[in-house]
């Protein structure tokens, strides 16, 4: 039998695809003869002998604490958050790319997350999301299976970029990307800071985020926030537009035509 996913009863159900071929797998099989397990029920649709990026390793070893930062700093998510959900869309028939420990996920009401570290899956799945180990690179999904794709604090940790966006944009309409300016005080802070997931991660600015965008969308709408100084919390509203300074960039973007 097909391999199906029932992501939410508000929304269609999604068929798992081989991320090599995109054929519709059976009992987690495709007719090319990829095989793939599960993982206490979590789908593992990362395809045998594929290498997994170095920036993933401090998330499946310490993913507790970094679970906890967001206790920790829930100022700073909060208005994350906000700046997110000032976008109003239609999340119910979204997806995240990087859902990690479901943070994000939960509190916007995102059904579906993908990630490559099992740990972190194991929290988003306790959070009520519907998790599968795969790589943004190499989505299991047919095209136009999300009305929105969200990836959230995940590009800078992206082995490829431009493939992250060429699936984000293959497998949904829409794109949203919430980013730290690597110009910003916040990036430049964080840059300087000794963590383990700071160290693996490429941070990038506003314009080279722009750019790669538009190889594959067309940029809606933008929203800035965090623009007090790092190591100041304080709760923000979201900014219509890009602000030079800001330590989050929300930037929306619809797939050419």
């Amino acid at each position: 039998m097909s391999f199906w996913l029932n992501s939410s009863p508000s929304i269609k159900m999604i068929m798992l695809r081989c991320p090599v071929d995109l054929f519709p797998l059976r009992n987690l099989s495709c007719p090319f003869g990829h095989k793939y397990r599960t993982i206490e029920g979590i789908p593992d649709l990362i395809p045998p002998g594929r290498e997994i990026p170095e920036t993933v390793k401090p998330f499946e070893e310490l993913y507790e604490r970094y679970d906890a930062r967001y206790d920790k700093h829930r100022i700073l998510f909060e208005n994350e958050v906000k700046a997110i959900d000032a976008l109003d869309i239609d999340r119910s028939s979204g997806i995240e790319i990087g859902v990690g420990t479901g943070r994000f996920a939960e509190a916007l009401g995102i059904p579906v997350g993908i990630d490559p570290s099992i740990n972190v899956l194991r929290l988003a799945r306790r959070r009520g999301i519907f998790v599968i180990r795969a790589l943004g690179e190499l989505l299991p999904f047919g095209k136009d299976e999300f009305e929105y794709s969200l990836i959230a604090f995940t590009i800078c940790f992206a082995k490829d970029p431009r493939n992250l966006l060429r699936e984000a944009f293959r497998v949904s309409k829409n794109v949203v990307i919430a980013f730290v300016p690597r110009d910003s005080p916040r990036g430049e802070y964080y840059m300087r800071k000794d963590s383990p997931f700071y160290r693996v991660a490429k941070f990038y600015t506003f314009e080279e985020v722009k750019e790669l965008v538009r190889e594959r969308g067309e940029v809606r709408r933008i929203y800035s926030t965090l623009l007090s100084e790092p190591g100041v919390e304080r709760p923000e509203e979201p900014i219509r537009g890009y602000h030079k300074g800001a330590g989050l960039v929300v930037l929306e973007a619809s797939r050419k035509v």
